[in-house]
């Protein structure tokens, strides 16, 4: 009888310890695979798209709280090239990539790899889209305000000025509801597009006419009269037209000049 108690209690402390082993790995287990969960949710979250039916999107900020809006340049990937400060070798190309203006990153693809890289970085990159080049500088060497952390070249001629595009993104204070005690809402992100007249690296920022008047003025030429001759409007063409005009008046001698210079 001594005996089969004893067998007994050999066999239940063997199903006790295989239980608490049991327990322990499936609590191991599952410790992996929040691990796992966490690490994925924290990389997708990042970039993470919503329905084109809904154009804004929505990410997680650093700290937690949620954005929403469309923070890149462009939300499609384009290939293209990316130029970096003291290197020594070439512009590396890649076959994704995407600009997010809120960040200040570069978001690139390559071999199947998603990277983020810093744009303090960067001194330019360029996307192709259908067809085209688009070149994007860094602003670190230039001066004026408001000044986006890159900007598109959209005239770049041999003449003395420049034109430019800008993106700026900030955050939107959170609104509340009408409701008392009601939550905040979401944050939100604020673009604005912007002009950009170049001169000597000096960023010229363009909000209306007025702006284009001085900023020539300054540079003792009357832009007023070839903006209500050609009804120039605060668009990409028409201000392109602007600028190439000003760098050809700067480049090529008048028929007066060559008249006065030949009476010498």
């Amino acid at each position: 009888m001594t005996r089969f108690y004893t067998i007994l209690a050999s066999l239940f402390l063997g199903l006790t310890h295989l239980g608490h082993a049991q327990g322990c790995a499936g609590s191991r287990s599952h410790q992996v695979d929040r691990d796992k969960l966490n690490h994925t949710t924290t990389k997708v979250s990042s970039h993470v798209r919503m329905p084109r039916a809904n154009r804004a999107q929505a990410f997680q900020q650093p700290g937690g709280n949620q954005l929403v809006g469309n923070p890149y340049i462009d939300e499609s990937y384009y290939a293209g090239t990316v130029t970096f400060y003291n290197a020594k070798a070439k512009s590396n190309r890649f076959d994704k990539i995407r600009f997010n203006a809120f960040t200040h990153t570069l978001e690139i693809t390559a071999g199947g790899k998603f990277s983020y890289l810093q744009g303090k970085i960067i001194q330019q990159f360029t996307l192709e889209q259908a067809g085209n080049r688009r070149v994007f500088i860094n602003t670190q060497g230039y001066i004026g305000t408001p000044k986006p952390a890159f900007i598109e070249v959209l005239e770049d001629g041999s003449g003395p000025l420049q034109l430019a595009r800008g993106v700026i993104v900030k955050v939107e204070k959170p609104a509340y509801g009408a409701e008392v005690n009601a939550r905040p809402k979401p944050s939100k992100l604020a673009r604005s597009v912007r002009f950009y007249l170049i001169k000597d690296k000096q960023l010229q920022v363009i909000k209306r006419k007025k702006d284009v008047y001085k900023f020539f003025a300054k540079m003792e030429w009357n832009a007023k009269s070839f903006v209500k001759k050609h009804r120039t409007k605060l668009k990409a063409k028409d201000l392109k037209h602007l600028v190439k005009h000003y760098n050809s008046l700067k480049t090529s001698v008048s028929p007066k000049v060559i008249a006065k210079t030949g009476q010498k």
